[in-house]
């Protein structure tokens, strides 16, 4: 599995945040952490395995996530989302 190295963060008008990734075919029902940084940046968790690390991220962004009452990530490929993911930690 190659490291995912872009993302988007998306926040709904409901305080609920998405983390948006290429599609990686990553396993239904998995465990995810993201682990939020000063620096802008942050690191994706899967299952304890580091598996990505996404840099310039807005500082907003990585605040409204650490607020958010929930996170999903999300999978997405070239015709929209293949697949989301619900069991989302974040850690700042």
């Amino acid at each position: 599995m190659s490291l995912i190295n872009f993302a988007k963060v998306v926040i709904a008008n409901n305080g609920k945040g998405m983390v948006a990734i290429r599609a990686a075919e990553l396993p239904a029902g998995a465990l995810f952490e993201l682990r939020l940084h000063p620096d802008a940046s942050f690191e994706i968790y899967m299952n304890g395995e580091r598996i990505g690390h996404v840099e310039d991220t807005p500082i907003e962004a990585l605040r409204a996530l650490a607020a958010a009452p929930s996170v999903i990530l999300a999978e997405i490929g070239p015709s929209g989302p293949v697949q989301f993911h619900d069991k989302v930690t974040v850690i700042s």
